[in-house]
């Protein structure tokens, strides 16, 4: 008679050795083709809401990052901000500033610079508040790189340096994320913090194994497919509920909660992890930074070869493609070049100071996580 193999649960042990997590980039990459099939499918298929992929970044951002702080809190008994704000301006603004200078290339070969309002604008690009520039420039997704820098600013300081009892930072936490949901529904800017706070919780309660026993049902088979089928289901409907309730914000906010929860499936060792760390998805979602930042370019460059690709499934096809090269190159020749600039920096700061490099500062024995935006 055959044994019918169960997939054990992720323990907390088990995640806590995880240095790096390959299905998290497959994830990133999952995010990075919806946004580009959304801007560049035509209207025939905004029902996919292709645009959530924007909020998959967010709890992603939020989670790894807090994950990463978390374990240097455990490690050296305090967060470095210098070495973490080094490191995030020189892994988010070289590709960022990069992608924005093509940007004004193009408008001012065109000669749209100064009617696309280029001059009166270009320092709310230059700044942590691109969101609030007044432009009809072609560089609209860098609203998204506003709050993300935004939160790399605040939620250490907030959250791990100006108070340090870990009960405190519970209780600010916990208040301020339910400050933000409440806020949400008042505003809808601020459901974007909120969804990089939900992350940030997951964080949290996968971090201490009291907490991490409340989620770890989700690695089993049943949770998996649950958290999946919930995910996609309001995927489908976003739209649909967006128009019914007259907001976009509560219908965020649900994928965003149900985003988190997936974050324990994709950490646990299952078919759907493997599926996403597959060496394609991993190499897609390295770059997947560079594919969100690129992608009007890459457009561009498929109208001005193919004029009569305008939109559809084919011209989406055709520029992720073009939208894939242009991101390798950044990611080889900006990315990677910058991101070892940051950390021998960081590092260099750590030595000078007396302490081990943070190569050898694990926490708990363990290596440091590997963060991206």
């Amino acid at each position: 008679m055959l044994r019918r193999s169960v997939t054990p649960l992720l323990s907390h042990h088990e995640f806590m050795e995880i240095r790096r997590f390959p299905a998290i980039d497959g994830v990133r990459a999952v995010a990075a083709l919806m946004v580009v099939y959304f801007h560049f499918a035509g209207p025939d298929w905004w029902y996919l809401s292709g645009w959530l992929g924007v909020q998959l970044f967010f709890v992603l951002s939020g989670f790894l990052i807090t994950t990463l702080l978390l374990r240097e809190m455990d490690s050296r008994g305090s967060v470095s901000l210098r070495s973490f704000w080094i490191r995030r301006v020189f892994r988010i603004l070289p590709a960022y500033y990069v992608a924005l200078a093509v940007t004004v290339v193009l408008a001012i070969l065109r000669d749209q610079w100064v009617n696309a309002g280029g001059p009166s604008s270009i320092w709310w690009f230059l700044s942590v508040t691109p969101e609030f520039a007044p432009t009809e420039l072609n560089f609209g997704q860098a609203w998204t790189i506003g709050y993300e820098q935004k939160f790399y600013l605040l939620w250490p300081l907030v959250g791990f340096v100006l108070v340090t009892k870990p009960l405190r930072r519970t209780v600010v936490w916990a208040v301020a994320l339910i400050g933000l949901l409440a806020w949400c529904f008042w505003w809808l800017s601020a459901v974007h913090f909120a969804v990089i706070l939900l992350g940030c919780g997951m964080a949290m309660v996968m971090h201490h194994g009291l907490t991490f026993r409340v989620v770890r049902w989700l690695t089993a088979p049943v949770g998996m497919i649950a958290t999946v089928s919930a995910l996609v289901y309001v995927q489908m409907h976003v739209q649909e509920w967006s128009l019914s309730w007259g907001s976009q914000g509560p219908p965020i906010l649900i994928y965003g909660v149900l985003a988190s929860l997936l974050l324990p499936v994709v950490c646990a060792t299952s078919w759907l992890s493997r599926l996403l760390s597959l060496r394609p998805m991993v190499w897609l979602g390295e770059r997947s930074y560079s594919i969100y930042l690129v992608q009007v370019i890459a457009g561009s460059v498929v109208v001005a070869m193919l004029p009569e690709s305008t939109e559809g499934p084919p011209h989406a096809l055709i520029v992720g493609i073009v939208c894939c090269m242009l991101a390798d190159l950044m990611y080889r020749w900006v990315e990677q070049p910058m991101i070892a600039i940051g950390r021998r920096l960081t590092t260099r700061g750590r030595r000078v100071a007396g302490r081990p490099p943070e190569s050898t500062m694990t926490p708990a024995g363990r290596p440091e996580v590997m963060a991206a935006p």
